[in-house]
């Protein structure tokens, strides 16, 4: 990733995340290794998260597997949706290809700065 990029303003409006991941890592505070159930039915009480299953994104492999939004705190999660989980699980599968990140069409461009905040140039998609 380029040097130039602040990377504490990367997704600054929020991200995606795959629901064990955020049960395993806290996303609500004092969640870390909380069931599945537990993690969604605390999320439904804190309007920064947003919980949606991949089924209807009719992305191979991320059809799969439910996912959740988390937004700055304070926000309403479904009000600041960078971009929708199918446009994300879209992306996120170009983006897993080396074909796909060289040659992202404008809208995948702009889905990645909408989501990121930077520009989608090499340097910034390389990780």
């Amino acid at each position: 990733m380029s040097s130039a990029v602040d990377t504490d303003r990367l997704c600054a409006g929020g991200f995606w995340i795959e629901l064990g991941n955020a049960v395993n890592i806290g996303v609500i505070d004092g969640d870390g290794g909380a069931s599945k159930k537990a993690f969604k039915d605390r999320a439904q009480l804190n309007e920064s998260i947003h919980v949606e299953h991949g089924r209807n994104t009719k992305v191979p492999l991320f059809n799969k597997f439910e996912f959740v939004y988390y937004s700055a705190p304070g926000s309403r999660a479904t009000a600041s949706l960078s971009l929708t989980l199918a446009r994300w699980c879209k992306l996120c599968a170009k983006l897993g290809s080396e074909i796909g990140w060289t040659s992202l069409d404008q809208r995948s461009r702009a889905d990645f700065e909408e989501y990121t905040g930077v520009a989608a140039n090499p340097d910034n998609i390389l990780v």
